[in-house]
Parts: C-alpha cells; sequence; structure tokens
C-alpha cells in the first residue's frame, strides 16, 4: 500500500501577535456567496469552496490540512464565530463530500486563545489535532485524537511533561505509516526558546520524553518548527534559527526510535545577511525529504527549497522556487509530496500587487525539476486577499489547498479550499504540432502531368493551434498557404503537389510554420523526378500511315490517357519546319490525323514531325511517315 501522509504542516504564527497592514476594500456589484459544504460534491470541481459553515462576520484563520492514502482530508483552523479563539474541523470523503458538519475540537470553552492548530491523518484515517491552548498566563500543547469515522478518542491533553510554566508555542504534528506521530512545538522553558519534540504511538501513549531539537548551547532563539516523517518511521525538524544573529532555517534528522543522526545542519547555503522564516517539511516514499521556507537573501521575500537524501545528506543546491521577475514578495510556504516522489508546494504570493495577497504554487517531479510554471490557485475574480495556505496531495493524486479568505463581503475572513488534480493542474495550456510524415518522395512522374499527396497535421496540445504560413521555394510543388487554425485534439489534410513540367529531380522543404512554442517551424521534406513517359503511357500507331480511303490504316491516332484533363494539343509539322496541322479536338482520349492540312488538303507523301503537348509542355515528339 502507497501512502500520502508525510506531510510536514506550515507553522502558523500566533493571531495576537502577528499584525498584516491590510486595506479594507471597498466592493463594487458582484458578492460571492458562499455554498454550504452540504449541499456539494466538491472533488475535481476546480472551484474554490468555504470550508466554515459560519455565515457571521467572524474571522476564521491560521487553516491546516491532511489527507489519507484513501484520499478523504481533514482541514482544521482558529474559529471566533462564539467570540473566542476555538480550534475547528471539517471532514471530507474520498470524493470530496462532507462529511458531518463543523465540529469543535477543544473542550475547554472559557474565553482564551488558541491559536496555530496542526492536523496529522494516519493510513486508516484516523487523526490526530494539536494546537496552543491559553494565550495568558502561559500557553500549553495540547493535543486531541480522533478515530476514522472523526469520533474523539478520549479528552484534550497537555503535550509536554515538564513540571515548569514556560511558554509554549507553535504545535505541528507528522504521522507515520505505522500511526506513530511526533508532536513538535516552540519551548521557552529553558530561558530562551527552543524546539521540542514528543513521540507518540499509535494508540497515543508517549514513547519517551520531551526532546531537544536544536543542539547550539547559547541563548539564542528558536522558533516555528516543522516535521515530517518518513514511509520508514524516521521524521525531519526544521525551524527558524538565531544562533548568528539573523534567522537562518535549521534542521536535524532522526531514526524511527528518535535518535538523533548526525548534528544540526542549516539548510539556507547563501553567507547573506538576511532573514529566513516559516519552514515547512515534507517526505516521500523513498525517505527523502524537501524543506521550504520564506526567504529574504535578494532584499524581497522569495521562496526556495532544498532536497535531502534519507540520512539528511543534502541533493543539490538552494532552489528558489517562485518563477516572478519583480520585487514583489512571497511568504509563508506550505509543501506536500505524492507516494512516486513528486511533490507540490503553495505560497502566500503578491506579484499582482502587495494590497491583493493570492496563493500560488509550483510541482515538481521526484528529482526536483520543476513541472511547468508556478500557477494560480485561487479563482476568485475580486480584489480579496488570500492568506497563509496550507497543501496536501491525497491518495487520489489531488491537491487540495487551504488558505484564509476574506472574499466574502461583511462575514471577515473565512477558510477557503479547492481540489486539483496533480497530473493537470497548472500546466500552462500550450499548442503541439504533429506531423503524420516529414519526408515524402513523389518517385518518377510523366512530365506535363501532376502528382498529389496527403499528410496530416494534427493539433496534440492542450491550447489552439495556429498555422500561420506553409512556404516552399520550387515553383514545381505547390501547397494551400492560407492561414489554418486546428483546436485541441483537431486534425486536417493537407495537400502538396508535383507539377511535372521537365525532366530532371527536383527537391525543396516545405516549412510550416505555427505558434507552438518547441517546435516553430517544422520542415517536411520533399523530392520528385520528372521523366518522359513510357510508352506504355503515349501510343502512336500505324507509323506509317496511309491515308488513301481505302479503308485501312487510313489515319494515325495519338493515344494519351490526359488529354482531356492537361488540355494536350498535337502539331504536325514538315520537314522545313512549318507547322502544317494544328489538333485540339479530343475524342476518346486519343488525336487522330488523316493526312490533311489546316485547310482540310490532302499533303504529299513524305516524313513529318510531330510534337504532342500538355499543360503548355512538350510531352512528346517524333517523325511520323505518311504514305499514299
Amino acid at each position: 500500500m502507497l501512502f500520502h501522509i508525510w506531510n510536514a504542516k506550515m507553522p502558523r504564527l500566533l493571531a495576537s501577535v502577528f499584525l498584516m497592514p491590510f486595506i479594507i476594500f471597498l466592493y463594487f456589484s458582484t458578492i460571492l456567496l458562499a455554498q454550504k459544504k452540504s449541499e456539494i460534491c466538491l472533488r475535481m470541481n476546480n472551484t474554490d469552496f468555504q470550508v466554515d459553515d459560519d455565515s457571521s462576520a467572524a474571522d476564521q484563520s491560521n487553516p491546516a490540512i491532511s489527507s489519507a492514502s484513501d484520499g478523504s482530508f481533514i482541514i482544521i483552523w482558529e474559529d471566533k464565530r462564539s467570540s473566542q479563539n476555538d480550534i475547528y474541523f471539517q471532514r471530507y470523503d474520498s470524493s470530496g463530500q462532507t462529511q458531518e458538519n463543523n465540529i469543535r475540537v477543544n473542550d475547554n470553552i472559557c474565553g482564551i486563545n488558541r491559536p496555530a492548530p496542526d492536523v496529522a491523518s494516519a493510513p486508516d484515517g484516523s487523526f490526530e489535532v494539536v494546537w496552543c491552548d491559553g494565550f495568558y498566563p502561559k500557553p500549553d500543547i495540547y493535543l486531541q485524537c480522533y478515530n476514522n469515522s472523526g469520533h474523539r478518542q478520549g479528552d484534550n491533553k497537555k503535550v509536554f511533561n515538564d513540571s515548569g510554566s514556560s511558554n509554549r508555542l507553535d504545535p505541528v504534528v507528522s504521522s507515520s505509516p505505522n500511526g506513530s506521530f511526533v508532536i513538535v512545538w516552540t519551548d521557552y522553558r529553558n530561558g530562551n526558546y527552543d524546539i521540542y519534540f514528543q513521540r507518540y504511538d499509535s494508540a497515543g501513549r508517549t514513547q519517551g520524553a520531551n526532546t531537544i531539537a536544536n543542539d547550539d548551547t547559547s541563548n539564542s532563539q528558536q522558533y516555528h518548527p516543522a516535521v515530517a516523517s518518513s514511509s520508514q518511521g524516521s521524521f525531519l525538524v526544521a525551524w527558524e534559527d538565531k544562533r548568528h544573529g539573523n534567522s537562518d532555517i535549521y534542521m536535524q534528522c532522526y531514526d524511527s526510535d528518535g535518535v538523533k543522526q548526525g548534528g544540526n545542519l542549516k539548510v539556507n547555503d547563501d553567507s547573506f545577511i538576511a532573514d529566513r522564516l516559516y519552514p515547512a517539511v515534507t517526505s516521500t516514499s523513498d525517505s527523502t525529504f524537501t524543506v521550504v521556507w520564506d526567504d529574504r537573501r535578494n532584499g524581497n521575500s522569495d521562496i526556495y527549497l532544498q532536497r535531502y537524501d534519507n540520512i539528511g545528506i543534502a541533493l543539490g543546491n538552494n532552489d528558489k522556487v517562485n518563477d516572478d521577475s519583480n520585487d514583489s514578495f512571497q511568504s509563508r510556504p506550505a509543501i506536500s509530496s505524492c507516494a512516486d516522489g513528486s511533490f507540490v508546494v503553495a505560497w502566500q504570493d503578491n506579484r499582482h500587487g502587495n494590497l491583493n495577497s493570492d496563493i500560488y504554487a509550483q510541482k515538481y517531479n521526484a528529482d526536483g525539476t520543476k513541472i511547468d510554471s508556478n500557477f494560480l490557485v485561487n479563482n476568485d475574480e475580486m480584489s480579496a486577499n488570500q492568506l497563509t495556505p496550507d497543501v496536501s496531495i491525497n491518495g487520489n493524486r489531488e491537491i487540495i489547498c487551504v488558505w484564509k479568505d476574506d472574499r466574502v463581503v461583511e462575514q471577515g475572513y473565512d477558510i477557503f479550499a479547492t481540489i486539483m488534480d496533480f497530473d493537470t493542474t497548472g500546466a500552462v495550456p500550450e499548442p503541439d504540432i504533429d506531423i503524420s510524415e516529414t519526408e515524402h518522395d513523389f518517385g518518377d512522374v510523366p512530365i506535363a502531368t501532376t502528382a498529389p499527396w496527403e499528410f496530416t497535421i494534427k493539433n496534440v496540445g492542450t491550447d489552439t493551434l495556429i498555422i500561420s504560413k506553409l512556404s516552399l521555394t520550387e515553383s514545381v510543388f505547390s501547397v494551400n498557404d492560407s492561414a489554418l487554425t486546428l483546436p485541441e485534439s483537431a486534425s486536417l489534410e493537407i495537400t502538396v503537389t508535383y507539377h511535372s513540367d521537365v525532366v530532371g529531380s527536383f527537391h525543396d522543404v516545405l516549412k510550416i510554420h505555427s505558434n507552438d512554442p518547441d517546435e516553430p517551424v517544422v520542415e517536411v521534406l520533399l523530392s520528385a523526378r520528372g521523366v518522359f513517359p513510357s510508352q506504355e503511357t503515349i501510343s502512336i500507331l500505324p507509323n506509317p500511315f496511309t491515308p488513301n480511303n481505302d479503308g485501312y490504316n487510313d489515319y494515325v491516332e495519338f493515344k494519351y490517357p490526359n488529354m482531356y484533363t492537361e488540355a494536350a494539343m498535337l502539331q504536325i509539322f514538315n520537314l522545313k519546319g512549318r507547322k502544317v496541322k494544328e489538333i485540339n479536338d479530343v475524342r476518346d482520349h486519343q488525336y487522330r490525323w488523316y493526312g490533311k492540312d489546316d485547310d482540310g488538303m490532302d499533303l504529299m507523301p513524305g516524313v513529318y514531325i510531330y510534337i504532342l503537348k500538355a499543360n503548355g509542355k512538350r510531352l512528346s515528339s517524333g517523325t511520323i511517315t505518311l504514305i499514299r
């Protein structure tokens, strides 16, 4: 069985300390009304849909998502519908249909903050939710386990096991194929912020004690962890680290027993004094890991990634994910992978103006090469903001992306999501020309005749193919050179004609000009040979002939099968070169000469010269003997 569950969730900042400079937009005309999730099946509709079923002006924020191998998925978020921060979730089956309504996770309903939730799914569809509970006087990390029917397994419980009263923030959770899971968080128990984790078995029992991940001995700060578990149960923890003054991204690998594999490693490979923020991690079935983060090395904020093998050795160098060329800001990345190792990165993007954030994404092959280019995820047409995305790829190879969205007027921020097919989403529509044959030899063609040849042009791309020109250089070949338009999957027969005018060999290249970005000009090689017609083609009988009205050999017949279609002409000359007879009256593909001149007078016996023409070209010539 293949699993699609080892995807780290993007860390969430505490809503009470994270402020964004948004401008309130004045909306005109169209108001997008949120559809109730229970009314529709959302699978593969490529339409953004509202996840929370709250229609009040309360804000929902900090969404997270996890999917299982059967294609089902869970979305969780912070929710203020009760005038406080609660944690809610919504379950979806493998077809994208909602299961029940929104459900509250926390069992304490006092008016305190509960920011930064995260969720992880096991192969059987069970899942774990973690969050930060109680901002004052001291925030703690809480856990709630659910079975694959969405039923609670016990009550909310604390994650940490020390006796202090320090802050714990930013929890994230990742599950392994055997159902065990690990929770990672930011912890102030040592007088500065460090990264700690706690391992659990599939029954939710702790395995070992809280363990610190960062190995620096200074009082520097570490924040915003991310975690991903491999198919073998090993896991990688990444975080923001200020041990060098600015924020770098560090990571630590662990085996399935929670034993360190080497020491902490710096992920960003540049030496610029710039900040790197908000790491996210994913793992694939072959236990490779990919870390993504928000990187300020270029002055603005970009998204970078680094891949690692199963023991933490870097594969290649840091690679910039976003492909825009301006100085816009990209931030808050999320990442998820398929069983075959391919993966997708999503992030918050301001390339269309810093007052309007969208969600963009980029697909990758298993070897870390990009698939197509960045693509827009949200499909709203208003000047709304889409923020803080998370992403997961389910067992159906569908990308489910979720984010915070203010498109619905007078409803504050809601949680929106969309479902896209990994294998088609984001592919830039392009025409793709396909030619049935790229070389043709007309062979031997008798002069004064034509030879047609047909080939097929087909558009095998995903956008309209426009043939702008078909060009030839030799006049003996011709083709319709008008512009042609072929929609996706359409095809057309093209006829090239060789006009055999003279004896000899001819070669040409038919150039097909189109809007195919990969092959703007396709060449078709042409060749042909003009030859005299064979004796089997032209017959001249009898020779000599005796036009004496005795009923035998009174005329000579010139037979040619194309006399009608090629406007053939017969001319008779005496030996002095004077034309004495011209015949254009074709009967049964033949000419008959009765030994008379153009005035109907009998010509003297002797040798005469004939010339048979077609299409204005000499087809055959020779002598004929007249005897009386």
